[in-house]
């Protein structure tokens, strides 16, 4: 019976395979992006404190690519967020993509941090 519960175990976590590697990643590399969005993001998730933000791509667990759009001229910017396992370069978590506006009641504030803060707020909440 106990190997039963133990093969039980093992096979959720094989099938889970993409939430084990979220909650084993200690380290985080953010690629560089358009619109220096990488820096708006490593803010985000340093604030979060969920991760270790590292430097280098070799240093991390898990890799942060960020897919952006928009104008910030026009006060329109859109950020979707993947999160990539270092490893086996397989990705684990996919955001939706998140629409940043920027109007004179936000002041000087990129549409795209905007649009990040909402994708980190969201991946608060699904991640826990």
């Amino acid at each position: 019976m106990k190997v039963m519960g133990l093969m039980l175990v093992l096979c959720t976590l094989v099938l889970r395979g993409d939430d084990a590697a979220l909650a084993i990643g200690r380290a985080v590399w953010v690629e560089p992006a358009q619109h220096d969005t990488e820096v708006a993001m490593a803010d985000e998730l340093q604030k979060w404190g969920r991760w270790k933000i590292v430097g280098e791509e070799k240093e991390a667990d898990l890799l942060v690519r960020l897919r952006v759009s928009g104008n910030s001229v026009w006060g329109r910017g859109k950020v979707q967020v993947f999160i990539i396992d270092a490893r086996s370069r397989k990705t684990v978590y996919t955001s939706r993509v998140q629409t940043g506006n920027r109007t004179i009641f936000h002041g000087w504030i990129s549409p795209y941090s905007r649009a990040i803060s909402g994708i980190v707020k969201r991946m608060r909440e699904d991640l826990g």
